[in-house]
């Protein structure tokens, strides 16, 4: 359980400080707390009362100042004297109730900083219209979507105020949420009760004077974050040479493999770094080329050429499990990558490593960072956790070498990071770095006729689409089973199943078992053109996913941010990590895995009801824009390895001082 701060800007607030720890104790009774309040120059009797506080409750701590120096520097000094990896500052005025606490920090499982978003306000008519003045011209000036930034109820995760807080200056306390997005990390709103205080007095003021000071301090802030920009563009034009080791890659333009991790590296070039991929060979694919400014070497791993069927198809550890062949080919793979990253490392000089999968590439990563003293970054999915886990238990030493050698870990969900601590993983090393969607690119829509003709899609009929590859832990024939129970609601009803995979030929005799040829339609791979058609066509889209009989499951859902972003309501399962995807009736829907009556449940409800399509389609939007886009994810990386690389240097100056 996660150590809780709860920190108290508290000025001329001597009447509410007593009822507000009163109130803080009962709410997170049972949890591991501390609150340390900040005494900020008060002449009304409070220092005596914080006194007698300390000495009635264990949890308590003052600091004090004998003058005034704001809120902004109150919370400064909080944070610096905390202990917990969750931040909690909440105004002391009992305007905010510490009964929100809980539900913002659930929420921090989405996002690294929550805001609580004020409504129905108990402020006068002055204070609230200049309120909404003030977060109109935030939004305006700094391209974001707030609207309660100056909220006396904020939550963090201790990485956020550790990345800003020696940044900000007197008064910018308003403008820690614009700081937290400008520096990658995720922000959400979540609305909160307003009450009218009952005792002290407010310490607004609408003079000229304060209202300058607070424009001359949104100018500073903006001029602040332009030199960050600059001065971050001149970090990166020494670029960093990065060597991204991968068992797929897209093998020419417009090839559906591996989308998430091409458009990584894409963004990560976009930002100024130097992108080296090195990837396994495909007949009829280039040795080497450059892709959108990433640098492609292919390795070959066998002769003849034919007989390299470990990678690509459907997929590494599917190809291992189907075929001996494929297994006799991994010594071969793991010897050439090796070679071929080497060669790498030695022509392009490279800075740091980034092994895609923890096994095979983690294992190769290692022994290149003994070979080049190159510092290491491993991605992590759910996926081999789980395989390590049961079908290849031989694999967990290796794994758990991976995972100890490496310098970064980069699991793509907090479900992944979980299931890392079994593994006994230094939690210190490990940053949750999501995969991400283009947001931009996913806003477009398209109408192709002739591609719904296909399909049989008619004009009003709705349609239920879902993609992903065709395997066990995807669930496809539960949400081909619910189809019976919609058709009875919606005759005209139609699913379309997008990929392909293992299990086709099984959900297509499922399909005819069940006498829904007219209504569920497998459609193999397509083309990303024609996904969007499909995309932009559907009425919902929904990922049925289990945990399949091996423990494997989802490890994120990036499928559902792209309906998201395509501004479609989802229905999903709660297993994995798409909780983080999809919050509960907020963003989506989310039913118990392999019950197909939830699924159709939830389906019916989203085509009957506009309301509360018409919300999850937009928060959904907003949601994925602010959180999951792929420029936030590229800079979360882009953090990481720069921090890696900089410690590396750091570390050969200090060996090189005391030689």
């Amino acid at each position: 359980m996660s150590k809780i701060s709860v920190l108290i800007p508290a000025y001329m607030e001597g009447e509410n400080l007593p009822r507000l720890i009163k109130q803080l104790r009962e709410t997170l009774r049972g949890k591991d707390f501390e609150v340390i309040i900040v005494n900020d120059g008060n002449q009304d009797g409070s220092v005596q009362v914080v006194k007698d506080l300390e000495k009635k409750y264990v949890e308590v701590k003052g600091l004090f100042s004998n003058e005034r120096r704001g809120k902004t520097r109150a919370i400064k000094d909080g944070f610096q004297g905390s202990k917990g990896d969750v931040i909690v500052v909440i105004d002391a005025d009992l305007q905010y109730s510490p009964e929100n606490i809980p539900k913002l920090i659930e929420e921090l499982k989405h996002a690294d900083l929550v805001n609580g978003l004020r409504v129905d306000r108990k402020d006068g008519i002055t204070r609230v219209l200049e309120s909404k003045i003030y977060n109109l011209l935030v939004r305006f000036f700094f391209g974001v979507n707030f609207h309660d930034c100056n909220s006396g109820l904020k939550v963090f995760k201790r990485k956020v105020l550790e990345d800003i807080v020696d940044q900000i200056k007197d008064g910018w306390h308003r403008y820690v949420l614009i700081l937290a997005v400008k520096k990658g990390h995720s922000v959400t709103e979540v609305p909160i009760r307003h009450y009218t205080r009952t005792a002290g007095r407010s310490k607004f003021s609408s003079s000229p004077q304060k209202l300058l000071g607070g424009f001359c301090n949104m100018l500073s802030v903006k001029a602040f974050l332009m030199k960050l920009e600059r001065r971050t563009e001149i970090i990166t034009t020494q670029k960093q040479k990065v060597c991204i080791l991968t068992s797929s890659f897209p093998r020419y333009e417009g090839d559906p493999v591996s989308p998430f991790l091409y458009e990584l590296c894409r963004h990560l070039v976009k930002i100024g770094h130097e992108v080296h991929v090195v990837a396994p060979h495909y007949p009829g694919a280039p040795k080497f080329e450059k892709m959108e400014g990433i640098n492609v070497h292919r390795f070959v791993y066998f002769w003849p050429k034919k007989l390299q069927i470990l990678a690509y198809g459907n997929r590494m550890p599917s190809n291992i499990a189907e075929s001996k062949l494929a297994k006799l080919l991994i010594p071969f793979y793991i010897v050439s990558l090796l070679k071929k990253t080497l060669t790498v490392v030695k022509e392009f000089e490279i800075d740091v490593f980034t092994a895609y999968w923890a096994i095979p590439q983690g294992i190769v990563g290692v022994l290149a960072k003994k070979i080049t003293r190159k510092p290491l970054i491993t991605r992590i999915f759910p996926v081999e956790l789980a395989l390590a886990g049961s079908k290849y238990k031989f694999c967990q030493p290796l794994l758990k070498a991976v995972i100890a050698e490496s310098d970064g870990i980069a699991p793509i969900s907090n479900y992944t990071f979980k299931r890392l601590m079994e593994l006994n993983c230094n939690p210190k090393k490990v940053e949750v770095i999501p995969e991400g969607v283009d947001y931009k690119k996913l806003r477009r829509k398209r109408h192709d006729p002739q591609l719904l003709e296909r399909y049989g899609i008619k004009k009003g009929q709705k349609i239920v689409l879902s993609v992903g590859r065709l395997v066990q832990r995807k669930g496809f024939e539960y949400l081909i089973r619910a189809m019976p129970y919609l058709r009875s609601s919606f005759p005209s009803i139609r699913l379309l199943i997008v990929g392909s995979g293992p299990r086709e030929r099984y959900l297509k005799s499922l399909t005819r078992k069940m006498r829904l040829e007219d209504v569920v339609v497998l459609t193999g791979e397509i083309a990303e053109e024609e996904l969007i058609t499909l995309y932009s066509r559907a009425d919902v889209f929904v990922l049925p996913s289990i945990v399949d009989s091996k423990g494997d499951t989802e490890g994120l859902g990036v499928v559902l941010l792209e309906a998201m972003a395509f501004r479609k309501p989802v229905v999903a399962t709660k297993v994995g990590g798409i909780p983080e995807a999809v919050i509960h009736r907020k963003t989506g829907l989310l039913v118990d895995h392999k019950d197909s009556i939830s699924l159709a449940r939830a389906i019916q409800e989203i085509l009957s009801n506009q309301r509360l399509s018409a919300s999850l389609k937009e928060n959904g939007r907003k949601w994925v824009m602010e959180t999951f886009d792929y420029p936030i994810i590229a800079q979360k990386f882009h953090r990481l390895i720069n921090s890696l690389s900089h410690k590396r240097r750091y570390a050969l100056l200090l060996d090189s001082a005391r030689g």
